[in-house]
C-alpha cells in the first residue's frame, strides 16, 4: 500500500531538516561559543560578552592576517576572473570538438588535491628560484580559484549570441569596442559572481598555502591554524566567526546574481 502523500512531505521535511542540522549545528555552536565569558571554550557558556571580539581587533598579528588575506583574495580574484574570461571567450569561439578537451584542462585543478598543487608550486618556485612569500600564495590562489571562475564565465558566455558580436563588427566597431560594448553587458554578473567565488575561495585556502607561504607572511587562515596547534582561544573563535558571516555574505550575493542572471 502506498503511503499518503502527507507522509512523504513529514519524511522529507524531516530529512530535510536533519541533513541542515548535521551540516550547521557545529557552525552555530561555534558563532555561539564565540560569545562566551569563559576563557575557555565550553558549552553551554557561563555568559555572554563582546570582549574577545574586542581583543581580536586589538591583536597586531590577526589584523596583519585578515589584510594580508584580503590582498592575496582580491588580487587573486582579480587575476582569476581575466584569465577565466579570456578563457571562456575562447571557448565561445571555439568548435565543439576542442571545447571539451580544453575545458578539462581548465578545470583539472578543480579536481586536483590541493596539496599536490602546493607541492607542485612548491617545486617549480624553487627550480626558477622564486622567493616564498606574497607573491608566491598570489600565484597559488589563482591556480586554485581560476576553475571556479571558468566554470562560471563558461555558462555567463552563453548569453552571448554570436550574431550581436559579429553585427557590431559589420557596424565598424573596433573588436575591443565591440567586446567592451556588447559582451561585458551580456556577462556582468558572471563577473560579479566570478570575483565573488574567487575571492571566497582565496580567503578560506589552507592547503596549498601551507606549502608556499613562506616565512614573514601569514594569511588569516595559516594564523588560525598557528594558534589553534595547542588550545582554542576564544579570540579564535571570534575571528572563525567574522569569516563564517563573510563567507555567508559572499555566497548569498553570489545566489542573488546567480538568480538574476537566471531570470529571463
Amino acid at each position: 500500500m502506498t503511503p499518503p502523500k502527507s507522509t512523504n512531505y513529514r519524511l522529507q521535511g524531516a530529512f530535510f531538516f536533519a541533513v541542515l542540522i548535521f551540516f550547521y549545528l557545529p557552525l552555530a555552536t561555534l558563532v555561539l561559543v564565540s560569545f562566551s565569558s569563559g576563557r575557555v571554550t565550553e558549552f553551554p557558556p557561563p555568559g555572554y560578552t563582546l570582549q574577545w571580539y574586542t581583543g581580536m581587533l586589538a591583536n597586531p598579528r590577526a589584523l596583519s592576517s585578515v589584510l594580508t588575506s584580503l590582498g592575496v583574495g582580491v588580487t587573486a580574484a582579480l587575476v582569476s576572473t581575466s584569465l577565466a574570461t579570456a578563457f571562456a571567450f575562447g571557448l565561445h569561439q571555439r568548435r565543439a570538438a576542442w571545447v571539451t578537451v580544453l575545458r578539462s584542462f581548465g578545470n583539472l585543478p578543480l579536481v586536483m588535491a590541493p596539496m599536490i598543487i602546493g607541492v607542485s608550486l612548491l617545486i617549480f618556485f624553487n627550480l626558477i628560484g622564486m622567493r616564498l612569500g606574497y607573491l608566491s600564495v598570489t600565484i597559488a590562489h589563482v591556480v586554485r580559484g581560476f576553475p571556479f571562475a571558468a566554470i562560471i564565465m563558461a555558462t555567463a558566455f552563453l548569453s552571448v549570441r554570436p550574431s550581436l558580436l559579429e553585427a557590431a563588427l559589420d557596424l565598424g566597431a573596433s573588436r575591443i569596442s565591440a567586446f567592451r560594448r556588447v559582451v561585458v553587458p551580456a556577462i556582468m554578473p558572471g563577473l560579479v559572481a566570478s570575483l565573488l567565488v574567487t575571492f571566497s575561495v582565496s580567503f578560506d585556502e589552507i592547503n596549498s598555502t601551507i606549502f608556499v607561504i613562506g616565512g614573514g607572511v601569514s594569511t588569516v587562515q595559516t594564523f588560525i591554524l598557528e594558534q589553534i596547534e595547542f588550545v582554542v582561544t576564544p579570540e579564535m573563535n571570534a575571528l572563525t566567526t567574522v569569516i563564517i558571516v563573510a563567507t555567508l555574505l559572499v555566497a548569498l550575493a553570489t545566489d542573488r546574481l546567480r538568480s538574476r542572471e537566471d531570470k529571463p
